[in-house]
């Protein structure tokens, strides 16, 4: 089975970068919008709550923009920013917003209008209490996965799910998340 799937990628990838008459990525600027959901769970590592687990569940609005380059008729690179507002479930903590985001590197391989790709970078997470004001902000490296479609006028749909491992002074969590994204490209 893994030898067909070996061989089935293969000759995808033959396909995309063989000169097969497709659409192009274009190079430019996009700006994106959509729906954002991520897991986080860690412990606390410093202080009087040393050792404590939590885990939470978030869910709210995303934005962002990025510029590609095109780099030939089914490759592209991508440099990326994402941000996203989010209202918080957890039981542990009485936190009850959190902000996620990426600063990132991104590369697509386009079939036609169709995208796949993977991205790196640094990841952040801030956890906020409203009612005290007080919020904790954490940072890591981390990996994600995109599918999309871009159409040649610039309109794009697209679905990312992200995986990084985040620190802080006092605190340490391994946070996934989705989002589904529409935006629109200059190019």
């Amino acid at each position: 089975m893994h030898k067909r799937a070996a061989a089935a990628w293969l000759i995808i990838w033959g396909v995309a970068t063989a000169g097969v008459a497709q659409a192009a990525p274009g190079s430019g600027f996009a700006v994106f919008g959509g729906f954002a959901s991520h897991n986080s769970s860690g412990k606390i590592t410093k202080g009087a709550l040393t050792g404590q687990t939590f885990s939470l569940s978030s869910s709210g609005l995303s934005i962002g923009g990025d510029y590609q380059f095109a780099l030939s008729d089914a490759v592209s690179l991508n440099l990326l920013l994402a941000s996203s507002s989010e209202s918080v479930s957890s039981d542990e903590l009485a936190v009850d917003t959190t902000g996620h985001g990426i600063l990132g590197v991104e590369g697509r391989l386009w079939f036609n209008e169709l995208f796949i790709g993977a991205h790196f970078g640094n990841y952040s997470e801030v956890l906020i209490e409203s009612s005290s004001g007080l919020s904790v902000s954490l940072s890591g490296f981390g990996t994600g996965f995109i599918v999309g479609w871009e159409s040649p006028e610039g309109l794009f749909l697209s679905g990312q799910v992200d995986q990084a491992a985040l620190t802080a002074a006092d605190a340490e969590a391994d946070l996934s998340g989705v989002r589904v994204q529409i935006g629109y490209r200059w190019k």
